[in-house]
């Protein structure tokens, strides 16, 4: 079976793509969820996509974790995704000497 919940994008230039619904199997974790949500939006890297909570506005940290657990999220109906931006290696960052 699933459930569907809806999306809301809180990015400052939003995510491009970005469903208004997502289809998502009983078994599915906040990184299932968020490497779904990478592969409709074009993003090349799963780990720039923030799942924040409807009701307190925070992120989900526990990325093992199942959705259908998440009280808030299964409550509302509803997840919060934030592009986090770009992140650097620590080998690319140039420090001054």
């Amino acid at each position: 079976m699933g459930f569907t919940l809806k999306l809301t994008n809180r990015s400052r230039h939003g995510l491009k793509k970005l469903p208004s619904t997502l289809e998502l199997a009983d078994d599915a974790t906040i990184e299932s969820t968020k490497k779904q949500i990478a592969r409709l939006t074009g993003t090349s890297d799963f780990n720039r996509i923030g799942i924040f909570d409807p009701v307190s506005k925070k992120t989900i940290k526990d990325r093992n974790a199942l959705i259908r657990d998440q009280e808030p999220v299964m409550k509302h109906g509803e997840i919060i995704i934030k592009a986090l931006g770009t992140f650097f290696a620590s080998q690319s960052i140039i420090f001054p000497v």
